[in-house]
């Protein structure tokens, strides 16, 4: 089931990608490189803790703060704003929006939406099946989270970067 959802992510991607393509060089080279950090990612993040099915992410033995490692980095993946995997979409919505592509603009952001529903029925049932739900009794590794964080909420950085592109 992760491979699918991943699938499908990536399908939407490279119609955002392809979108990005018809004239926008610089910010679809942009895309893609921001794109590749993200899977990168969320594969490394699986890899490293051998998740490679639905159950094993759902299963309770699993700390808790890696749930919500896997769940930011998904949610960045799709493009949840204040992500970093936001702001490349945002600027391409900004740059494409007009009154004849709206048809077009709809079903791409209808479909980042479906892709965004699906980590977060996915993120919510990993966190909610735990051993321990007693906040007191998680211990935070403040280094991985503050990595993800980066990583995660890094874009706000890069919106006066894109801003520039897109005025090119």
């Amino acid at each position: 089931m992760l491979r699918k959802m991943l699938a499908y992510s990536s399908i939407n991607h490279l119609g955002w990608l392809l979108l990005a393509m018809t004239g926008l060089s610089q910010v679809w080279m942009t895309y893609f490189f921001i794109y590749c950090i993200l899977v990168s990612l969320v594969v490394v993040i699986l890899m490293n803790l051998s998740i490679f099915h639905l159950n094993q992410l759902m299963s309770s033995f699993m700390p808790w703060e890696y749930k919500v490692i896997i769940l930011l980095s998904m949610f960045s993946l799709g493009g949840m704003p204040p992500l970093l995997g936001f702001l490349p979409k945002w600027v391409l919505i900004k740059q494409c929006i007009t009154p004849s592509s709206m048809i077009y603009m709809s079903v791409m952001i209808f479909t980042s939406v479906v892709t965004l529903f699906f980590y977060s029925r996915l993120g919510v049932s990993a966190l909610l099946i735990s051993q321990k739900m007693n906040p007191k009794n998680f211990l935070w590794n403040k280094e991985i989270l503050s990595a993800v964080g980066f990583l995660s909420v890094f874009g706000f950085g890069l919106v006066g970067w894109f801003s520039m592109v897109s005025m090119t």
